[in-house]
């Protein structure tokens, strides 16, 4: 199964999560401290997506066991929380 490419979801703009209950003044050191962190969101980034296609694989033993069920919600919300991160990041 080919995996996702996490950049597909990905917003133009910063989460508002970054600047809850910040100053303007803080929001503003905040976007300059991401703008210039870049490289290391890039090495984040790639590290989230190499879990999101290690938990997005499938095999067809996985379906042997009885909990199959169980075991795809659990990847599921894996896989769920990780979008979730990968959102979140400049």
């Amino acid at each position: 199964m080919k995996s996702t490419r996490l950049s597909k979801h990905k917003p133009t703009n910063l989460a508002s999560e970054w600047f809850v209950g910040l100053t303007d003044e803080e929001k503003e050191d905040l976007r300059q401290y991401l703008k210039n962190s870049t490289r290391m969101f890039d090495l984040l980034k790639n590290m989230i997506q190499k879990r999101y296609d290690v938990a997005s694989s499938v095999k067809d033993t996985d379906y042997d066991s009885a909990s199959w069920a169980y075991k795809q919600a659990h990847r599921n919300g894996k896989l769920e929380t990780l979008e979730d991160l990968y959102k979140l990041l400049p």
